[in-house]
């Protein structure tokens, strides 16, 4: 279980942001890649978007740039419609490709109508007609105000 602290680092950080979404992603990747580890680059700036989208002090614009963001990033991709644990339909983008057998894949789960993140999900394929294994799961059942719902993903951007 998350809780945000209302922080004033946490809170400098994400208010500082740019909301270009050039301009944005730039500063995510250059902070993604001082922190990435053996983590590939577009996962780890994948990861700082889901964090940032999440945040209950990013504004309306900020969470539209981190949206828009997220189609900058060579190896983020669009993975479709997708359910999280909950059962809540959302649509998710991520990076595959991921892991020691280079499969898995790391996605965020947006909910279409608010852009809302819904979840986040550590995925490795198994074999022989075995379904996905989830390696991880980070839920999120509740937004820390309304503001979610000032931006709507278009419609034709979660089709496949």
């Amino acid at each position: 279980e998350v809780h945000w602290l209302a922080g004033d680092v946490i809170r400098r950080r994400v208010e500082d942001l740019p909301t270009d979404p050039a301009a944005l992603i730039a500063r995510l990747r250059h902070e993604a890649q001082a922190e990435a580890g053996e983590i590939p680059l577009p996962a780890a700036t994948l990861q700082l978007i889901a964090e940032d989208l999440r945040s209950p002090v990013a504004s309306p614009r900020l969470r539209q740039a981190l949206y828009e963001a997220t189609k900058l990033v060579p190896g983020i991709r669009s993975f479709g419609a997708r359910t999280d644990a909950e059962g809540r339909d959302g649509f998710a983008v991520g990076v595959s490709g991921l892991g020691p057998d280079g499969k898995a894949q790391f996605a965020l789960i947006f909910d279409p109508e608010t852009a809302r993140p819904l979840a986040t999900e550590e995925i490795s394929p198994t074999g022989a007609g075995v379904g996905p294994t989830i390696r991880r799961v980070t839920t999120y059942l509740e937004a820390p105000d309304a503001s979610y719902l000032v931006y709507r993903i278009p419609a034709e951007e979660t089709k496949l």
